[in-house]
Formats: structure tokens, sequence, C-alpha cells
């Protein structure tokens, strides 16, 4: 094989692995911003909790939901949302370990904050 035949094959090669890798799909971002409103919706009935039993309920799931959310916006290269994911995923696990309703409410406040966040992001990635 000639040098510049060569060169054009790995620069394709190269071109088409890098296009291939990068290519988010549409989808990934869809579920992203999917992922981020049940967030969302799982922080504000975490505020709004009566008992620590329901607490952690809300809790464990507003964490499942952020770790969906950031696995989505990682898979939609929207590194925005994936940040304001990992955010919510730290308010989850600290109202995991809240020892009152009052330090519930806190996390759920903040989470409600960085998963609007991480929702905004995931739209304007979409977009």
């Amino acid at each position: 094989m000639k040098p510049a035949l060569r060169r054009v094959f790995w620069v394709g090669l190269i071109f088409s692995l890098a296009f291939s890798q990068s290519g988010f799909s549409q989808e990934d971002c869809r579920r992203a911003e999917e992922f981020a409103a049940n967030a969302l919706g799982h922080a504000k009935r975490l505020y709004n909790v009566d008992s620590m039993a329901e607490a952690n309920l809300y809790s464990e799931n507003l964490l499942k939901a952020a770790q969906d959310s950031l696995k989505a916006a990682s898979r939609c290269g929207c590194p925005d949302a994936e940040a304001y994911s990992e955010e919510t995923l730290k308010y989850a696990r600290k109202a995991l370990q809240a020892q009152s309703l009052d330090e519930v409410r806190i996390e759920a406040e903040n989470a409600m904050g960085s998963s609007e966040d991480a929702l905004r992001a995931a739209v304007a990635c979409g977009d």
C-alpha cells in the first residue's frame, strides 16, 4: 500500500472510530431528562415526608433515580447534567444518613435544586 493511501486509510479509520464512540443518541438524552424529572419528583416527595420510614423510602428512590440520571447523562454526553446528577446523589446519600426530619428536608431541598438543574441541562443537551 502506498504511503499516501495508507495515510488516508488510517485517517478514515480514526475518524470513524472517534465518531462511533462519541455518537450520543437522542434516546440517551431523553432518558437523562426522564430520570432527572423522576429524581425531582422523589426529592419533592422526600421534602414532604411525615416519618423517617418514609424518608428512607424516598431517599432510596431518589438515590436510584439520580444514579440512572447520571448514567444516562454520561451516555448522552452531557457533562452539566452529569455534574448536577452527582450533586443529587450526594444529597440523597446525606438524606439516607439524616437523623431527623429537619435534616432530611434540608437535603431534600438541596436535591430539588440539583435535580432541577440536571433536568434543565439534560433538556439543553437533547436539543
